[in-house]
């Protein structure tokens, strides 16, 4: 049996808790000859706050607590980071660099994966995930894809535009061809 102890839960709204992962690798591209991709830091943000009630200050206590005498901000973001550096870890082996900067689908599926482990496990300690912020993948290498994936962007925008522009003036110039041979 656990010593006996007390608890002072205070409802101080929601709290923001950051998860932060470094020296996730991605898959190696295709031909590049690597045994492994990059090296990327994911940073995210869990909001949660008391579920309020008798129960959900018994769970807080039971199974947050345990026989602890306190439990600090610190521990309670290392359990949420040992809850989704394994679903994010999985998410980053799949998927090259280029992939992990493009490819919105996987965001998607991260954030449902990353939602759903937390919130079962929030609702086990009486507490409410209340949104899960998944801000984002960084290293030199991944910034310098997306600014390569920008710029690259652009330049498709602006040779759409002057096509754009080239149909247009054609079609003007053709029409003032008709107009004076009328």
């Amino acid at each position: 049996n656990p010593p006996n102890r007390s608890a002072l839960l205070l409802e101080a709204g929601a709290c923001i808790l950051p998860i932060k992962i470094d020296g996730l690798s991605t898959k190696a591209a295709e031909g590049s000859g690597l045994a492994a991709g990059a090296t990327v830091d994911f940073y995210g943000e869990a909001v949660v706050r008391f579920s309020g009630g008798k129960a959900a200050a018994t769970a807080f206590v039971e199974n947050a607590m345990k026989d602890r005498r306190c439990l600090t901000f610190d521990e309670l973001t290392g359990r949420l980071a040992a809850l989704t550096t394994p679903i994010v870890r999985r998410h980053c082996l799949g998927l090259t660099l280029e992939e992990l900067v493009s490819d919105a689908d996987f965001r998607g599926q991260l954030h449902s994966e990353m939602g759903a482990a937390l919130a079962e496990d929030f609702e086990q300690i009486g507490l409410d995930l209340v949104r899960l912020s998944l801000a984002e993948f960084n290293s030199p290498a991944y910034s310098e894809l997306v600014v390569k994936n920008a710029q690259l962007d652009e330049a498709r925008r602006r040779a759409e535009h002057e096509a754009a522009m080239r149909r247009f003036s054609n079609a003007e110039s053709l029409a003032r061809i008709k107009d004076a041979q009328e």
